[in-house]
């Protein structure tokens, strides 16, 4: 059982609401999954150009304020592909005002992944 399967179990089956619906934070889930594939098969940027293509900056901060955890750890994870300093302002947000303590570890991960004097 993977991560996301064992932490993450309860949310999957409950409707996400702060997007605006069920598909919004579901097709970021989706993204999230295709973008570790293809990372796996063909390289990080391949999975960047990919989510580049299927979604937009603001739908993937929007799913950061989504009532579900898991949405918002996949948004994380789709946003750390993303070459941007807005996103470094994104991590740190959910870093500091997420109320859930996984999100907030996944917001410091990839705050250090970047690998900035900022971060």
């Amino acid at each position: 059982m993977d991560m996301d399967e064992n932490i993450f179990n309860i949310e999957k089956t409950r409707p996400s609401s702060g997007v605006g619906d069920l598909k919004t934070g579901s097709k970021i889930v989706d993204l999230a999954h295709e973008c570790d594939r293809i990372w796996n098969k063909f390289g990080r940027e391949n999975a960047r150009l990919f989510l580049m293509s299927k979604t937009t900056l603001s739908s993937l901060f929007e799913a950061l304020d989504d009532n579900s955890r898991y949405v918002r750890v996949k948004a994380l994870f789709a946003l750390s592909f993303l070459e941007t300093p807005l996103v470094f302002d994104a991590f740190a947000k959910s870093l500091v005002h997420d109320s859930c303590p996984i999100v907030r570890h996944e917001a410091a991960y990839f705050l250090g992944s970047i690998g900035t004097r900022r971060a």
